[in-house]
């Protein structure tokens, strides 16, 4: 892992998006990789993008196309070889990817949940997950 990659969609953040990149940026400035953090302004109205200070990289729509075409923007132009994705009014905190990071030298992927530490999948959704996992590998 040479480049970490911090993508975080906004949509009408003026508000927040200071305090969240000024999280992300103490967070990111901690870490032992060269990181990237990526604003995707999803056609926000209310000058979002403006109050961006210009040492962040912002990618904008323009017009709001959802929180899904930001996502997709964000990947595809993240740099990174190791995407972290962020929303911006701060749902997950920054200060958890140190910890995902670190499990991600024996997994492939990381994913946070706010449901506690571990998500327990009942017996009986698990042969349609390994069926969609199956369909999506394809």
């Amino acid at each position: 892992m040479n480049k970490i990659s911090i993508v975080i969609p906004a949509y009408n953040e003026v508000e927040g998006i200071a305090e969240t990149l000024d999280q992300v940026s103490r967070v990111a400035a901690s870490l032992r990789y060269d990181t990237e953090i990526l604003v995707v302004d999803d056609g926000s109205t209310d000058g979002t993008s403006e109050a961006i200070p210009d040492s962040f990289r912002v990618i904008r729509h323009a017009r709001n196309k959802g929180y899904g075409a930001a996502l997709k923007t964000g990947l595809l132009e993240a740099e990174g070889d190791v995407i972290v994705i962020l929303d911006a009014d701060l749902t997950y905190p920054p200060e958890r990817i140190p910890e995902m990071l670190d499990h991600l030298e024996f997994q492939d992927m990381v994913v946070g949940a706010r449901t506690g530490d571990t998500v327990h999948i009942p017996l009986v959704r698990r042969p349609a997950k390994w069926i969609l996992n199956q369909l999506a590998n394809r």
